[in-house]
C-alpha cells in the first residue's frame, strides 16, 4: 500500500486526546453559559488553552497529544486556533464528542 505524506504523517504520530480539569488542557469546548449549546472550540498545540469570554463556560476540556514539536504538521501551527460554532455540523459533531467524553 502506497501512502502520501498526509497518510504517512498520520501513521507516525499517534494522536492521545484526555479529558481533564480546567486549566490542564490545551484544548476547550466552550458553551454558552445560560443553554450550555457550544459556541467555540480552542485548540492551544504548544501551550494551554485561553480563557473563554464573558458569558461562556468551558463545557470540556482535554490535553490533545499528536507527537508534540516532532509533529511537523503541528509545528507549522499557529500558537492559538479558534474554531466558532457557526453551523448545524460542526454543532452535531460536538455533541457527540461531548457524550463520548
Amino acid at each position: 500500500m502506497k501512502y502520501d505524506r498526509l497518510s504517512s504523517l498520520i501513521h507516525r504520530f499517534a494522536l492521545v486526546v484526555r479529558v481533564c480539569a480546567p486549566g490542564g488542557g490545551n484544548m476547550r469546548v466552550l458553551g454558552d453559559a445560560g443553554t450550555g449549546a457550544p459556541t467555540r472550540v480552542i485548540f492551544s498545540p504548544s501551550g494551554r488553552a485561553i480563557a473563554q469570554r464573558v458569558g461562556e463556560t468551558i463545557l470540556i476540556e482535554a490535553q490533545v497529544d499528536w507527537g508534540g514539536n516532532a509533529n511537523p504538521l503541528l509545528a507549522a501551527l499557529p500558537s492559538t486556533l479558534a474554531l466558532g460554532v457557526d453551523n448545524k455540523e460542526t454543532a452535531l459533531l460536538l455533541q457527540v464528542f461531548l457524550r463520548e467524553a
